[in-house]
């Protein structure tokens, strides 16, 4: 091997190495009214964080951690959130539009007049959340799980799929369809 091309091994692999170890902890920021669309942001840290405002559009947020951040009426359309935290979160307000968020817990949130249209919600955890004034226009509920929650039915029969829907006192949809 030339000595070119072992320095140039040694530097892609030293340049690999740091690229894939970046820091990404954000937590305790004020980020309020930033812009982060398409940005991948994949297994970021925003634990107490204020992103109150933001547009994140388009952007890779899986495995996030949004723990006691505040998103209050950020703008989060065609994401994907698989996987992220929103433990103790402020999400009110927030649009969800089109983002995935498949299997993420929602459980005990002010999640008021969320815009989840469009989104894809299957296995999302609603346990004990306020939805009130919630939007859920063609979203994937399917076996979503709203035990609980402040929601009003009415809410949810815009939605795409509804098939295994827990709803608020533990009947399905198919059972109140009947």
């Amino acid at each position: 091997m030339k000595g070119f091309q072992f320095c140039f091994l040694i530097l892609f692999s030293l340049n690999t190495f740091f690229c894939n170890n970046i820091n990404h902890d954000f937590s305790d920021k004020d980020l309020s009214k930033k812009d982060f669309s398409s940005q991948d942001l994949t297994s970021f840290n925003f634990k107490n964080s204020n992103l109150r405002d933001s547009i994140i559009n388009n952007a890779k947020l899986q495995k996030v951690n949004f723990t006691n951040s505040n998103l209050t009426n950020s703008i989060i359309k065609y994401s994907n959130l698989k996987g992220s935290n929103f433990k103790d979160a402020s999400l009110f307000g927030i649009d969800f539009t089109g983002s995935d968020l498949s299997g993420v817990d929602l459980s005990n949130l002010d999640l008021r007049n969320v815009n989840f249209s469009e989104a894809n919600l299957s296995g999302a955890k609603f346990n004990k959340s306020d939805l009130s004034g919630a939007i859920f226009n063609g979203a994937n509920l399917e076996n979503a799980n709203f035990n609980e929650a402040t929601v009003e039915l009415s809410q949810l029969f815009n939605a795409k799929r509804l098939k295994n829907v827990k709803l608020p006192y533990g009947n399905t949809y198919e059972e109140i369809k009947k």
